[in-house]
């Protein structure tokens, strides 16, 4: 079954007031908020599955497995939804480019989750909420000692799973679940996986519905930070529309989401040389992607007050001293005429 008529049989069977808007949506009374029987302020795209509502006092929106969780469906029921999906060339095209239309990628099952749900307390001592971890289903794997990822692309289908080492001594720091492996972690489990996560941004697929259907004027900046914890803490703070690279630099999957966006990009990366600012060499990973990103929307370079310390992070900052660093950004002209 295709994605579009998957869409249409869900709404069909399970909305009210349901009517296409043209250009490939429907609209449709909004269940997750209480208002008039005729009010249609819910809309979701057949081509992407992308939803939101426009109601002033729900705002709810997310990707197509978001939808499908906040419908009640169980990981197994949403795993089978998932499977009948067979994305039109236009969805293939999203994800890989048109070089690889015949590369079906392969997901995670939901239901694997359920085994590392428990919330790390180290994340809560560092002073993240519980609810801001169950949001982005952080957990811990138990077994290998490492805080869980999970990495998600834009209809919200388990991309990736990353586990984040507990204690200092294990290595490496970070590690992408394998199933390819005897003795991998997702072994038995799901078989064709290939490990990819660097093709996606962990947390777009929540931003991602909100700037498809509003206008770049309607929507916060959206910030490009490196890892997970920056961005949890980036949108505990209140700064929603935060995504993580997984890294320092911008691949080409993930350059190809954030062309999809129009900005403007605020790049937040790490305050060391060669990441935030140039290094002796000149190099600059924030400028590099700043770059990249400016010729689809405005984009500016995060830079750390000087008073800071080499290898600050984002999630050591307060919501007043990331304020003040998002409006000093600077343009990569502006620091190239600073620097001459």
């Amino acid at each position: 079954m295709s994605l579009e008529n998957r869409i249409k049989d869900i709404l069909d069977h399970r909305f009210d007031n349901v009517r296409p808007t043209g250009e490939e949506n429907l609209r449709a009374r909004c269940p997750f908020h209480d208002g008039p029987q005729s009010g249609r302020t819910f809309s979701i795209n057949l081509r992407t599955g992308v939803w939101i509502c426009f109601h002033s006092h729900c705002g709810e929106r997310g990707s197509f497995v978001q939808l499908l969780r906040k419908l009640g469906m169980t990981p197994k029921q949403i795993d089978r939804a998932i499977e009948d999906i067979r994305p039109i060339a236009e969805a293939q095209d999203f994800l890989k480019g048109k070089a690889e239309l015949s590369k079906v990628p392969v997901f995670i099952p939901e239901y694997v989750l359920g085994a590392w749900s428990e919330i790390p307390e180290s994340l809560i001592k560092a002073g993240f909420s519980p609810e801001t971890l169950k949001a982005h289903e952080v957990g811990i794997d138990k077994e290998r000692k490492r805080i869980i990822f999970p990495v998600r692309d834009y209809l919200g289908r388990l991309a990736a799973v990353n586990g984040r080492a507990m204690e200092p001594w294990m290595n490496p720091r970070y590690k992408v679940y394998d199933a390819r492996k005897p003795n991998g972690e997702l072994c038995g489990i799901v078989e064709g996986y290939v490990p990819d996560n660097r093709s996606h941004l962990f947390g777009y697929h929540t931003i991602y519905p909100e700037r498809f259907f509003k206008t770049e004027a309607c929507c916060p900046p959206l910030i490009i930070v490196e890892g997970y914890k920056a961005c949890m803490w980036l949108r505990q703070l209140g700064f929603s529309h935060s995504v993580a690279l997984q890294g320092s630099s911008l691949s080409s999957g993930q350059k190809r989401l954030l062309h999809r966006l129009s900005g403007p990009f605020y790049v937040f990366l790490d305050h060391q040389a060669g990441k935030s600012y140039p290094d002796k060499f000149g190099r600059c990973a924030a400028i590099d992607i700043a770059e990249s990103l400016s010729r689809v929307g405005r984009s500016y370079v995060c830079l750390y007050p000087q008073e800071k310390p080499n290898n600050t992070q984002p999630d050591s900052l307060t919501r007043e001293e990331v304020t003040k660093i998002l409006n000093h950004a600077k343009t990569t002209t502006q620091m190239t005429l600073e620097r001459a």
